[in-house]
C-alpha cells in the first residue's frame, strides 16, 4: 500500500507542475493574441474603420479571460474552455480589423481617384467656358468695329 500512495503522490507532483506550466503558456498565448487584437483595433481607428463591433468582441474575449482566472465559468465550462473562446475571439478581431483597414484603405483611394477625376472634368468645363466667353467677346469686337460708321471730317 506504501508504494502505491508514493506512485500517486508522485504522479501528482508531476502532474501539477505540468499543468501549472500548460495554463501559463496557454494564458500568454492569450495575452500575445490580446495584445494584437488591441493594436489591431487601434490601427483600424486610426485607418476610419468604425471599430464599435471589435470593441465589443474584445470585451467579450476580456470577459472569457476575467471567467478563466476567477474560475467563475458562467459562459464557459472550463478553463481551456474560456481560453480558447477568448484567445478565438482576440483572433477574429484582428483578422476583421485587418480585413476592415483594408476596406477602408481602398476606400478611401477611390474617393481620392473619384475627387481627382472630377477636379480635372471641372477644370475642363471651366476652360471651355472661358474660351467660349473670350470667343464672343472677340466676335462681338469685330462685329462692332464693321458696323460703325465712319464720319467724315468738317474742315
Amino acid at each position: 500500500m506504501r508504494s502505491l500512495e508514493t506512485i500517486v503522490v508522485i504522479s501528482l507532483v508531476l502532474l501539477v507542475p505540468n499543468n501549472i506550466g500548460y495554463a501559463a503558456g496557454y494564458a500568454s498565448s492569450v495575452k500575445a493574441s490580446q495584445e494584437n487584437a488591441l493594436d489591431s483595433i487601434r490601427i483600424a481607428e486610426t485607418n476610419g474603420v468604425d471599430v464599435s463591433d471589435l470593441v465589443v468582441w474584445f470585451n467579450q474575449a476580456v470577459e472569457f479571460e476575467r471567467q478563466a482566472e476567477t474560475s467563475d465559468f458562467s459562459s464557459c465550462v472550463s478553463l481551456d474552455d474560456c481560453n480558447e473562446k477568448a484567445d478565438r475571439l482576440f483572433n477574429s478581431i484582428e483578422q476583421v480589423s485587418i480585413a476592415m483597414t483594408d476596406q477602408s484603405k481602398t476606400s478611401s483611394t477611390y474617393n481620392m481617384v473619384t475627387i481627382f477625376g472630377l477636379f480635372a472634368v471641372g477644370a475642363f468645363a471651366a476652360s471651355l467656358v472661358v474660351a467660349y466667353v473670350y470667343l464672343n467677346w472677340r466676335t462681338f469686337k469685330v462685329q462692332r468695329f464693321l458696323e460703325m460708321e465712319i464720319k467724315k471730317g468738317e474742315n
